[in-house]
Order: C-alpha cells, then structure tokens, then sequence
C-alpha cells in the first residue's frame, strides 16, 4: 500500500498540469474563438443575421484569451529551448 500512495503522490501534479494544458488551453482559445465572434441567429427560411457587432468588452476579452494561449505556448517553447529538452 505504500507502493501505490508513493506513485499517487509524484503522479498528481503531472496529472493536474497535464489536464490544464492539454484540455485548458485548447478551451481557453475555444472561449476566445467565440468570444470575438459577432452574435447571429439562423432564421426559418435557412438565412442568418447578425444580431449585433463585437464590441470593445469582448474584443478585450477575447485578446486576453489568445494573450493566455500565446503566452503558454512561448513559455513551454523557452522552457525546452532554455533547458535543452529535446
């Protein structure tokens, strides 16, 4: 029983880091994507309207998010570059 709470205990945090990463990010961008895009409805005939334009709030938004994706994805690259992983 020692073996198992050992491994559970060193295995957590990759777990945890893993999830936020591998599902976080892709979803993070996801909210970005439909943040920053304009609010529409389908009408019964097959045509759609835009119900109203983006505005500054979900710009900013939506920036932030990819600003998160972005900087994720540069911090992981300078991690590998900087400790030489290959």
């Amino acid at each position: 029983m020692d073996i198992l709470t050992s491994t559970l205990q060193g295995v957590w945090p990759i777990l945890v880091f893993g999830i936020l990463l591998g599902a976080g990010m892709p979803a993070v961008f996801a909210l970005g994507l439909r943040i920053a895009s304009p609010a529409a409805v389908s009408t019964a005939d097959g045509t759609t309207a835009v119900l109203a334009p983006v505005g500054t709030g979900r710009k900013i938004a939506a920036g932030l998010c990819f600003a998160v994706v972005a900087f994720a994805a540069l911090g992981g690259i300078a991690f590998l570059v900087l400790t030489g992983h290959r």
